[in-house]
């Protein structure tokens, strides 16, 4: 079609030129106008959507217009045309190049117009500008055409070349199939889980395409590693495969260890070898980690439930073991999971929940510079349990909110107690993380402090480092909003990380927590002496009070003393207790404190 369309615009041209020629009138016009005539006609073929195609018509009439009548509104006409296209091309901003291209011809067709009406140049002239405008945008749309096949086809061989490699291991309902079929006399059979990490990233900044021709080269490249009698083999496309892809970033295989105990764990350390070395894909080398479950097959399990123990040892444990075996515990660890989500669901917080305090003591004078209020759940089957061993079920059941709502409203009650008694004591609230993210959250606090008549100070949010830490610009806009609304912040867990210590002075900290672990170092370790007091140092030059949490014995607060230290925590001035206790505990050690006696 678009061949007719172009051959009838070289017709038309040929007759133009021909008619012209035949009556002696053959002049630059005509030319141009004819050249006009096709370049419109082929423009209007290769435009990309109907806003330049209704755009190209306009301005071809409008042009032929003007070269009929040489009239000016038929030049304003064009003139505002190709500033419309100019318009449209900057709203598609990966099309830079038209953008010039018709800025270009808008100018051209300018400095031609006002030419013309100056008697410098020919009527002629604007067409002119509007051929090149044409021929210009042609070639644009032809060469971004021509860019757009190039990588699709490019795209479409990647995702061949990955599809093909993926081909060639074996698929999950085979490998099932296979396992279950699998004829060992012996019962010392094992499966092997991989899960590969730090694709996100390079799907991120390469393309998912990549990502996949790149999972596919490492399947192949394991299966190699495979390659050995005691591995499960199965025939495809009549070649002995051993590496089950299951689908993702997960892979498993299944080894027979009656002859060599340790295989498996031999051919994982070969396939981390292999996994951590940089694979070329497009010249553009890539690397990745593992993770890698081992489950023995002691009791004739199938497959499928094996491979969900691999799984279950995988997320269950700490991400910084690449390599773990299944346990009898880690399965008790999912079922205790399943039985909290489920029992959070029908939770009664005033019925099941109980918020325990621990005091925070001032080194210097001994008195209590803040109480710590931390969240119990006095659970039918497995106990009291501290809030670190329900903190994930919590978020998984979409209650961190609320929860954090209904902690906030109780220490501010306790709050409002205390000053009732003329006590100064804060009060301080363990947050979990995301609800500190939340503005909502920050307006219920502000609305919480009015409603109990707490002031500044009254209230005091403790969160973990890496929450303020992960916040954007470094949480400085979320900080401000808590100190407007009068509440103090403690930041929580402060380790010895050096990215968290630079960043220590860009947050507007009332106080900091120094992690019980390093408090534990002190009297071993030289470096970590000199790593708390330069901490200490720091942040008292900031105006932030450093207490050290741990506290546990008399030396370790002799040295933090000496370090000039602002308070201590620990298990050396009490246990956590139940708060319904906490005002006879306030006054008993201020008691204590008037009699001139040691409070704890």
């Amino acid at each position: 079609m678009k061949k007719v369309i172009a051959a009838g615009g070289l017709t038309l041209s040929s007759f133009s030129l021909f008619a012209a020629t035949e009556t002696s009138m053959f002049t630059f016009p005509s030319l141009v106008a004819g050249m006009l005539l096709v370049s419109w006609l082929l423009a209007i073929l290769q435009a990309g959507n109907a806003v330049n195609r209704v755009l190209d018509i306009l301005l071809g009439v409008a042009t032929l217009a003007f070269l009929s009548t040489h009239n000016l509104v038929a030049i304003i006409i064009c003139a505002l045309i190709l500033l419309a296209e100019c318009y449209f091309s900057q709203q598609k901003k990966a099309q830079r190049m038209a953008l010039w291209l018709n800025v270009v011809s808008l100018l051209l067709f300018l400095g031609f117009s006002v030419a013309f009406f100056t008697d410098y140049l020919s009527g002629a002239w604007p067409p002119v500008a509007v051929v090149f405008h044409y021929i210009f945008a042609n070639l644009d749309t032809y060469f971004r055409r021509e860019k757009r096949l190039r990588i699709a086809l490019s795209s479409q061989l990647h995702t061949n070349e990955a599809h093909n490699d993926k081909q060639l291991l074996l698929e999950r309902s085979l490998f099932l199939n296979g396992y279950d079929n699998w004829q060992v006399q012996s019962l010392n059979r094992v499966l092997v889980l991989i899960k590969l990490e730090g694709l996100g990233q390079i799907n991120r900044m390469v393309g998912h395409d990549f990502g996949d021709l790149l999972i596919a080269k490492l399947g192949k490249k394991i299966n190699d590693e495979l390659k050995t009698g005691d591995v499960l083999s199965l025939s495809l496309f009549n070649e002995d495969v051993q590496l089950c892809y299951l689908g993702g970033v997960d892979f498993a295989f299944a080894v027979d260890t009656s002859v060599e105990a340790h295989l498996h764990q031999r051919l994982i350390h070969r396939i981390y070898d292999v996994v951590h070395k940089p694979t070329q894909v497009d010249n553009i080398d890539s690397e990745l980690s593992l993770r890698a479950a081992i489950v023995e097959d002691k009791k004739q399990l199938t497959a499928q439930q094996l491979l969900a123990q691999a799984h279950l040892a995988i997320e269950f444990t700490s991400e910084i073991d690449w390599l773990i075996t299944f346990q009898k515990e880690i399965a008790e660890r999912a079922d205790k999971r399943r039985q909290l989500l489920s029992d959070l669901s029908v939770l009664d917080f005033d019925k099941d929940f109980q918020l325990y305090f621990h005091p925070v003591v001032d080194i210097e004078t001994n008195q209590i510079l803040f109480i710590e209020l931390l969240l119990r759940w006095h659970h039918t089957k497995f106990g009291t349990l501290e809030a670190k061993h329900f903190i994930d079920e919590i978020s998984a059941a979409g209650l961190t909110l609320p929860i954090a709502r209904w902690v906030s409203e109780k220490a501010a009650e306790l709050a409002l107690a205390i000053k009732l008694e003329e006590i100064n004591v804060p009060i301080s609230v363990n947050l979990f993380g995301k609800e500190l993210l939340q503005d909502e959250f920050i307006d219920h606090l502000a609305d919480v402090l009015v409603e109990h008549r707490l002031t500044e100070g009254d209230i005091i949010i403790e969160a973990p480092v890496n929450v303020f830490m992960g916040l954007p610009d470094f949480g400085e806009s979320i900080l401000r909003r808590l100190k407007e609304n009068n509440i103090a912040v403690c930041l929580d867990d402060l380790g010895i990380e050096p990215l968290q210590l630079s960043r220590l002075p860009r947050l507007a900290l009332n106080y900091v927590k120094v992690d019980g672990s390093i408090v534990k170092e002190l009297t071993e370790n030289v470096n970590t002496r000199s790593l708390l007091s330069g901490i200490i140092d720091m942040s008292n030059s900031l105006g932030i009070k450093v207490v050290c949490e741990g506290i546990e014995s008399e030396t370790q607060y002799t040295y933090i003393s000496s370090m000039k230290c602002h308070a201590a925590q620990g298990y050396l001035f009490s246990r956590p207790l139940p708060n319904v206790g906490l005002l006879g505990w306030l006054k008993q050690w201020q008691k204590r404190l008037a009699n001139g006696e040691r409070p704890y």
